[in-house]
Order: C-alpha cells, then sequence, then structure tokens
C-alpha cells in the first residue's frame, strides 16, 4: 500500500532526483543599439553553462521562452555560471557576434535555487547600422 500511495504521489506532484542545485535565469534580447529583438531565426536557445570542481556542464533552453530552469543536478559548492546564445546547429556563435555578462560566481547547495534574474543579451543582427553582408552576423544569419 506504501509503494501505490507513493508512485500515486509522484504521478501526481511530480518526482525530482535531487543530486544538486538548480539555477533559473530569464533574458531579453537586444541588438548592438540596444533595441529590444525576438529570438532571430538561427539562435533556437540560450544556453547556460557552469564550470564547478567536477568539471562543465550546460543547459539549454528555448530562446523564444524567455526563461529557463535547470533540473537539480547542478553540483553543490562554487559554481561559474555564464549565458550565450546557441545557434540551431547546437553550437556558441563566434564571440565577436554577441555580448554577454561577464561569468558569474554562485554558491550552489543541494535543493536549492540559484537566480540569475534578467539576462540581457546583445547580438549582432541585420539592422540599420549592421549590415551582415559586410559584418559577421550571430550564427552567420544573413
Amino acid at each position: 500500500m506504501a509503494l501505490a500511495t507513493l508512485l500515486l504521489s509522484c504521478g501526481l506532484h511530480g518526482c525530482t532526483n535531487v543530486t544538486g542545485g538548480a539555477v533559473e535565469l530569464s533574458w531579453s534580447l537586444e541588438d548592438l543599439d540596444g533595441v529590444h529583438i525576438p529570438c532571430p531565426d538561427a539562435v533556437t536557445k540560450i544556453r547556460l553553462s557552469w564550470q564547478t570542481d567536477e568539471g562543465l556542464n550546460s543547459a539549454s533552453f528555448q530562446c523564444t521562452n524567455n526563461r529557463g530552469v535547470t533540473a537539480f543536478g547542478v553540483p553543490s559548492g562554487q559554481a561559474l555560471l555564464w549565458v550565450s546564445p546557441e545557434c540551431t546547429d547546437g553550437t556558441e556563435p563566434a564571440p565577436a557576434t554577441f555580448v554577454a555578462p561577464p561569468p558569474i560566481l554562485r554558491t550552489i547547495a543541494v535543493g536549492d535555487v540559484v537566480e540569475l534574474h534578467a539576462v540581457v543579451l546583445q547580438l549582432v543582427v541585420q539592422s540599420d547600422t549592421v549590415n551582415c553582408a559586410a559584418t559577421a552576423c550571430v550564427c552567420a544569419t544573413p
């Protein structure tokens, strides 16, 4: 009976394997002039990366969601966190084609959620002041 109650509870409330902490963030995209822009077709995801004593890892979120939360699997301890756009092929664009906030050091605890709040990414995209035919644009967008 106890097993049935546990399984029913997991089905109703969701069971999460908590092996570390989680990171929550939201983002906004701008062109280099500081004008808010939607997600370009060539940028389908936003990648949150982290470096801990256990190594380098990342999670990606749909760009159009404008927010994301990792699973509770970010190792506890000190973590260096950073955000970047992700191209449709899963790669990070050339560094000269976007501007992101510098990496931030946060303490991760098992079961806790670290909030990065709103992150602004500036992308080199076609605009009145940028011609992608002459300048490298994010994810090689024309």
